[in-house]
């Protein structure tokens, strides 16, 4: 029930769906093995989350189109390897796996979009460092317009769901629980200080007196305050 609360897919798996996907990617063999890697991915049933996700997102990519040959006698052969919008999808879900899409009723999750924010950021860099290295200028390109769109649709959902105040709100509390939880704590302490330097006649030391009156005091003021009206 909670991931149903947090999340907006779920985790069942649907193996009709990864086995479609698993024969898109078989027939991009003009790869090099690179597919090996997408099949690999969609035959796993523990990325159904990430699958189903750029499913919603982005629908079935589109099979490679067929090679054709031109007539006459000295006819050519075209091929094609139109493996983008099948890379585009399984980065897509890899991603979603690790930022998934977030229910947008559930205010808790204003810190985990936060952090997803924070994660992509980093992604982005990473993923242009490798450019650098590999040069791979089609993968980049589809690298990052998923990582774009991620951001995007967390920048909007952290605005539309009035993060910022709801953030605030939760850390101001947060803190004022902690401050009372220690005055509690201080309370105790000089408590028992009063109660072990006490005198029998039950005058005590003026030290154990002056702490004890000085945290009873602020106390007061403390409830007078949380008393007074806005």
């Amino acid at each position: 029930m909670a991931d149903l609360e947090k999340f907006m897919y779920g985790t069942q798996d649907d193996t009709q769906l990864r086995q479609k996907l698993v024969a898109i990617a078989k027939d991009f063999g003009c790869t090099d093995g690179a597919q090996n890697e997408w099949i690999s991915y969609f035959e796993n049933p523990a990325n159904i989350q990430g699958i189903i996700e750029a499913k919603a997102k982005y629908g079935f990519p589109s099979l490679n189109r067929k090679s054709w040959r031109s007539g006459g006698l000295f006819g050519k052969w075209h091929d094609y390897c139109d493996w983008g919008d099948t890379y585009r999808f399984y980065y897509y879900a890899k991603i979603a796996q690790d930022y998934p899409a977030l229910n947008p009723e559930n205010k808790k999750n204003c810190y985990i979009i936060k952090g997803f924010i924070d994660g992509l950021e980093q992604e982005r860099v990473n993923v242009t460092k490798l450019y650098a290295i590999k040069n791979d200028g089609e993968r980049y390109k589809r690298e990052m317009e998923v990582i774009g769109e991620k951001l995007n649709d967390f920048n909007s959902l952290y605005s539309s769901m009035l993060c910022d105040g709801y953030i605030a709100e939760q850390d101001r509390l947060i803190a004022e629980a902690q401050r009372t939880k220690a005055l509690e704590q201080s309370q105790k302490i000089n408590v028992g200080t009063f109660q072990q330097t006490a005198g029998t006649s039950g005058g005590g030391t003026k030290l154990a007196l002056y702490v004890f009156g000085g945290v009873a005091a602020l106390i007061g003021i403390m409830l007078l305050a949380r008393k007074k009206p806005a």
